[in-house]
Formats: structure tokens, C-alpha cells, sequence
């Protein structure tokens, strides 16, 4: 499979504060399309007391069937995947074990967010909750937790313990200042991350792109750790429960 992964966004319509309407996914696959993403895992907020949620249920299979449906007449060679971005809460494990929750792709990964401001004993704790449970945890958008920056020591003690960690596109580019990029930076010198995803939730600042970064990153980092962070590594969880509209 040719093109960018993108294992973390908010194109499902009408489900979360993501995509307004099913004209604005359909315009969020076209600017992905023509970027270069031909993987998208969908992942609606699943519980998450930041935003008022739309519908008691923040994954709709009728929705997952309409956008493939969609994309299969104008991208035939792009492919869609199940997935949630679950906030932690005292009873995600029976949420993810009973199916309510999706993981990435049907796999044991799970994509899971904290506060922001969440301290890190806290987001450790639950990030070993979830790995005791047999759950692989997908740290998202790291550069978003205050207590984490200068903290890399801790970081590599959560990735050694088998965390995987993943940051915005947008963040790397330098969209949310300059101590964030520098945090990223030193995350991806480090070899610490594990993914680079849109977290994109429209069409125009948080928009589905994912080429910038990725000439970046193969410039300053290499063709190979960029082809990890954009592709290769999404596809090791997600290739064999993908819904493919064509041929790879």
C-alpha cells in the first residue's frame, strides 16, 4: 500500500465535534485524497467530558458504510478502518472489552486521551490499566500533556513498558507554538514516536494533512523513520482488518 496512514482524526459526521455534516467529510476525503492519505482509521470521540457529545453512541456503523460507500465511487483505492479515541474514565475497560468502544482496526490497540492538564501520575496509571488488561495504549497527541515536557526519561519508560506514542501533524509544523514544536522535535530525535496523525476535525485549520510534515520529517529525520511514522507502522496493526475499496 502506497500513501499516508492516518490512524487518528474526526472526519465521522455528526458524532462528535469532528465533521458538521456529511458534505464536510466529504470534502475532509477529498483534501486527504489529494494529500496523499489512502488509509484512514475513523476515530470519534468516545466519552469525552471536554466536548458535548451529539449521539449516545460516538461510532455509527450506518456512517462508516455511507463514507466508504462515498469514497469508493472517487478514491477506489483508499481504505477505511473502525476506531475510536477513547478518554480515559473509570469504566473505558468495560467499554473496550464489551465492544461499545472500538480499538484501532479491531486490533488491541487503543487510541486514548487524557485532560491536558492531567498530572502524570495519573495518565501513567491509567496507560498500565490498559496494558494489564492485554490493551496496547496509543498515547494521543502527547504534546498536549503540560507534565510530560522535559520529562523524556519517563516518556522512554512508558514506550519501553510498550505504550505507543502519537503526535499531530500540526504540531510538528509548529501550529500550536514553538515549545510544542521543540517538544516534538526532541520526541522524534529520540525515536519516541510512533505515529503522526491529522487529529483533523474540518476542513480548514484542522484539516486533513499529512504531506508537509511528512517532507519535513524525512528531511530533518530520515525517508525510513518518516515512512514508519506515516504508514508503516499503522499498517502493521491495521492490515488485517482493513476495508479496502480496491486493490493495495
Amino acid at each position: 500500500m502506497t500513501g499516508f496512514v492516518d490512524i487518528h482524526n474526526h472526519m465521522m459526521f455528526g458524532v462528535d465535534d469532528g465533521a458538521s455534516s456529511e458534505e464536510m467529510t466529504c470534502e475532509m476525503l477529498e483534501i486527504a485524497y489529494k494529500d496523499g492519505i489512502r488509509g484512514i482509521c475513523l476515530t470519534p470521540h468516545f466519552y469525552n467530558p471536554m466536548i458535548k457529545k451529539r449521539e449516545e453512541i460516538t461510532f455509527s456503523v450506518e456512517k462508516f458504510e455511507r463514507i466508504k460507500a462515498f469514497a469508493a465511487q472517487r478514491y477506489p483505492d483508499m481504505r477505511f478502518w473502525c476506531g475510536n479515541e477513547l478518554f480515559f474514565h473509570n469504566d473505558c475497560l468495560e467499554k473496550l472489552d464489551s465492544g461499545k468502544c472500538f480499538t484501532l482496526g479491531n486490533s488491541r490497540y487503543v487510541l486514548v486521551e487524557f485532560f491536558p492538564d492531567e498530572e502524570k501520575q495519573t495518565i501513567c496509571s491509567g496507560l498500565q490499566k490498559l496494558l494489564k488488561s492485554g490493551y496496547v495504549p496509543v498515547l494521543a497527541h502527547i504534546e498536549r500533556y503540560r507534565c510530560f515536557y522535559r520529562k523524556f526519561d519517563c516518556i522512554k519508560l512508558l514506550s519501553d513498558d510498550g505504550v505507543k506514542i502519537q503526535i499531530n501533524a500540526s504540531s510538528v509544523l509548529g501550529d500550536f507554538g514553538v515549545s510544542c514544536k521543540h517538544f516534538t522535535q526532541k520526541l522524534l530525535r529520540c525515536g519516541l514516536a510512533d505515529f503522526i496523525a491529522t487529529d483533523s476535525h474540518n476542513k480548514e485549520e484542522r484539516a486533513p494533512l499529512l504531506s508537509e510534515c511528512f517532507e519535513y520529517v524525512e528531511k530533518k529525520y530520515g525517508l525510513k523513520y518518516a515512512e514508519a511514522l506515516f504508514r508503516d507502522n499503522a499498517l502493521k496493526i491495521l492490515r488485517r482488518n482493513g476495508h479496502n475499496n480496491g486493490k493495495e
